[in-house]
């Protein structure tokens, strides 16, 4: 989460200064994440829990999956961004539908007008331990996508979204066999090929798919009284057992927020002291939605 850091030039706003005096506030979010309530009440809170920097949109298009970048008119309505202090803790003041009566807002600064641009990205991963680079992905094409992806079992899920490489019913991420946390280095058969990649692990001439049991597609779950392997990874065992149904695939979408306040933007409070921003970075939202495939070949 890169730093935010809101330096405030307030005229007159400390009790006591003089007409022309200029005070300088630093108001520092940068360890907070940023959090959404409904459709869409994007808020920041200080680590005390005090201060808030809360953005408003009002908008019928789900501006959180709508990819590219746009500009949203603020007008202190329908589309707002404040800053506020309050008397205690604001933990649990947003994203309930009737306001809490504590905290009580002690100030708040709100900008009249003005722009929020937010540039939402999306990749589709599916976490499976090999590094997206890893996966061959090709080079991206304008809108986005990867058109020469590598597909190493020709299911039509390309292998960056593959939570099954090779196709043979037993997870990527399972396929880490010395228990590293990386499946790239596992080659039971020695051929070359990890076996994240191989659609027969242990050289046998036996589909890993078709080296399961009677009542499992999953050749994990196929161990022979006396092994303490499984028979996909033993080529001593070739029992066979031709498998026609491809196990659920699970990959995810992530979405990233990126969302940055025109610079010349300033607020002002009820009083109509105005707080121009040296430095205003909202920050960034994140989120992953699942999606899962059985796929067919």
């Amino acid at each position: 989460m890169k730093k935010l850091v809101i330096l405030f030039v307030l005229i007159s706003f400390f009790t006591g200064c003089d007409d022309g005096d200029i005070a300088v506030a630093e108001i520092d979010f940068s360890e907070q994440d940023i959090q959404l309530c409904g459709e869409y009440l994007f808020y920041k809170l200080s680590s005390e829990n005090t201060e808030s920097l809360t953005l408003k949109i009002t908008n019928s298009t789900n501006i959180t999956t709508r990819l590219g970048s746009f500009n949203y008119t603020i007008n202190n309505n329908s589309n707002s961004l404040k800053y506020r202090v309050y008397n205690g803790s604001a933990a649990n003041y947003f994203c309930n539908d009737i306001q809490p009566v504590n905290p009580v807002v002690i100030s708040e600064w709100s900008v009249l007008s003005g722009t929020v641009n937010i540039l939402t990205t999306l990749d589709q991963v599916d976490r499976d331990g090999v590094a997206f680079e890893d996966e061959n992905p090709g080079e991206q094409d304008e809108n986005g996508n990867y058109p020469n992806a590598q597909d190493t079992d020709g299911d039509g899920i390309p292998d960056y979204m593959d939570s099954d490489d090779d196709g043979d019913n037993i997870p990527t991420i399972d396929e880490d066999i010395n228990g590293d946390g990386d499946p790239t280095n596992d080659d039971t058969d020695g051929d070359g090929i990890p076996n994240y990649l191989d659609d027969d692990d242990d050289g046998d001439g036996i589909l890993t798919r078709n080296e399961r049991g009677a009542n499992s597609i999953y050749p994990q779950n196929n161990i022979q009284p006396g092994n303490n392997l499984p028979n996909y990874l033993l080529d001593t065992e070739t029992a066979e057992i031709i498998s026609n149904a491809y196990i659920q695939h699970t990959y995810y979408d992530e979405y990233r927020n990126v969302i940055t306040p025109d610079e010349n933007i300033s607020f002002l409070s009820e009083e109509g002291i105005e707080l121009r921003l040296e430095i205003l970075e909202f920050g960034v939202y994140e989120f992953s939605t699942t999606r899962t495939v059985t796929p067919s070949f």
